[in-house]
């Protein structure tokens, strides 16, 4: 068969490439192709879910959504006027403020999400 293009190994690769190597040689049923593909498969949803739970950690710790004081009176973004209506808000994807105070289940939803990257990323070190 073919030799593998070498031009992306010698530069280091991406990412998603590095420990997922085509085949150089392959048997008549090409069973070593498909074990390739697979291995790909499961690195690339590997990578996949790796940044969303990067994303996911972020905003939660970035974002005014994720702030005890959201959509209550006491949230300084959320201006509330009875005579006309809110004036100011919703902030929601908004940068956090200086009195920014995370919720208990945000807290602890970026606590899990930091274990599984960490365990997602010690998988992707080892293959």
């Amino acid at each position: 068969m073919t030799e593998p293009d070498n031009t992306t190994a010698a530069a280091g690769g991406s990412p998603l490439e590095r420990g997922v190597r085509p085949p150089t040689e392959c048997s008549p049923d090409g069973r070593e192709i498909w074990d390739w593909a697979d291995r790909l498969s499961d690195r690339v949803a590997a990578v996949d879910k790796l940044l969303r739970l990067q994303k996911q950690a972020h905003t939660a710790r970035t974002t005014c959504g994720s702030c005890k004081a959201w959509m209550t009176h006491g949230c300084p973004r959320e201006v509330h006027d009875n005579r006309k209506g809110r004036s100011q808000g919703p902030s929601s994807m908004s940068v956090k403020c200086d009195s920014f105070a995370m919720t208990a289940s945000d807290a602890a939803s970026v606590a899990q999400a930091e274990a599984e990257i960490a365990a997602l990323q010690q998988r992707l070190q080892a293959a």
